[in-house]
């Protein structure tokens, strides 16, 4: 009698483990980036909470699975967590795509350091930036990848505040009024961020935007202003528009005076006595032409006031809100401070405006180096040169808040477009 209840009681045992055996499987898989096809490594497998695994290098896992169908949780510090269903025992490995997520990549300002690159630890590559009253916006791609550029809203200090994804070509435009646009293959949407998120308002057709928008330099009042030069009678004018759109009107006309050379030094005067005046003015007249052929003439806004650099006649015109001239004072940041017979004029690239500071800056690209002056929009005289490092590749250059901001390679990985601000308060001695 006990050896049967001893063997019955060892067949159960034996069949209980054998059936246990059974139900008990080994599923297997990998993990692998959507975008990379590259296997993610240390990425949590779990289907209950005392039931997990990592996955190796490569990104595969094994785990142990007692029936289906099961809940399976994939979670990763950059793609988040996420959840599948799966019904019955799979015949052969799974692999599992998942999406980097970014919804906060955090920057760190260092207190104190005059250049600094504020996307350093991120881990996209900036394209281009603008900047609204209270954002940065940039358009960047993610591991340098083109499909996965995403819109970035940062901070002035390039804390991204949160980021939606964009298809290329996109590009960002600033128009008159001072609002952000993002720019698609054929249409345009103005940008708004409220906290965390960013939306996309005003969807219009890109050809459309560009006729109506494209063509205006700047507000004026209530109005519109734009500028036209008539290289057949020498004339420019300045435009103003009111809101109705109806038919514009100048508010500034700048004819090319005669030059009566007062600026010039006795050398040059001597050239006029020696070869005769008309040879003097032929001379002139040819540099003055070329100079202006690779040269626009600005316009640009600070506060309520309206500035227009007149290169025909040396002379910076300011323009109130009421459309009257309020001053103009003499220029001469374009001149070389002692002219030869061959190159009298240094081509400026544009006035750049800090809108927050209310400030404008002359920039030059002299053999692919940038430099800025402060322009004193009260006398028109010039302050000393921002001592800025030189970099070869400066590019989507802005001035905001009292800093320079451009994009450049990034040193370690030349593949990666980083931005760079730079403190420049210290480096202004203008009292306007």
């Amino acid at each position: 009698m006990m050896k049967k209840t001893l063997l019955g009681v060892t067949t159960i045992f034996l069949l209980s483990f054998l059936q246990s055996t059974a139900q008990e499987q080994v599923l297997t898989g990998q993990i692998i980036d959507r975008d990379t096809r590259e296997g993610i490594t240390a990425a949590t497998i779990s289907v209950s909470a005392k039931i997990g695994s990592l996955t190796d290098s490569l990104g595969y896992f094994s785990i142990p699975v007692i029936k289906y169908p099961l809940n399976l949780s994939i979670s990763h510090l950059s793609y988040g967590s996420q959840s599948f269903t799966i019904n019955f025992h799979p015949k052969q490995k799974l692999v599992f795509q998942i999406e980097k997520v970014i919804t906060h990549i955090p920057e760190i300002l260092v207190s104190g350091r005059k250049l600094q690159i504020l996307t350093k630890s991120a881990d996209y590559s900036v394209n281009e930036f603008e900047f609204d009253d209270k954002h940065m916006w940039l358009i960047g791609m993610v591991n340098n990848r083109p499909k996965r550029t995403r819109l970035f809203k940062a901070n002035l200090i390039g804390d991204t505040l949160g980021s939606i994804p964009v298809k290329l070509p996109a590009n960002l435009y600033k128009d008159v009024f001072g609002n952000i646009h993002l720019q698609t293959v054929d249409s345009v949407f103005q940008l708004f961020g409220s906290k965390d998120s960013i939306f996309l308002l005003y969807g219009e057709n890109k050809e459309t935007f560009s006729d109506v928008m494209g063509r205006y330099h700047a507000t004026l009042g209530p109005g519109l202003v734009y500028h036209n030069s008539n290289p057949r009678n020498h004339v420019s004018n300045v435009f103003y528009i009111d809101p109705k759109l109806t038919k514009p009107s100048s508010i500034l006309a700048i004819k090319d005076l005669p030059d009566d050379h007062s600026w010039l030094p006795p050398g040059m005067r001597q050239v006029g006595r020696v070869f005769g005046p008309r040879t003097l003015q032929l001379m002139l007249d040819q540099q003055r032409s070329y100079f202006r052929e690779v040269q626009k003439e600005s316009i640009f806004k600070l506060k309520d006031s309206l500035f227009v650099i007149d290169l025909k006649n040396d002379l910076l015109h300011v323009v109130g809100p009421d459309r009257k001239k309020i001053r103009e004072v003499s220029i001469s940041f374009f001149h070389h401070p002692n002219p030869s017979m061959t190159n009298l004029y240094i081509p400026f690239d544009d006035i750049i405006v800090d809108q927050l500071n209310y400030k404008a800056y002359i920039s030059y690209d002299i053999n692919n180096n940038w430099r800025f002056i402060p322009l004193n929009t009260q006398t028109g005289q010039t302050g000393t040169e921002i001592n800025t490092p030189r970099f070869n590749a400066m590019n989507n250059i802005r001035i905001h808040g009292g800093a320079i901001y451009f994009t450049y390679p990034e040193k370690l990985y030349p593949y990666y477009q980083r931005v760079y601000r730079m403190i420049i308060n210290n480096y202004q001695n203008l009292s306007e």
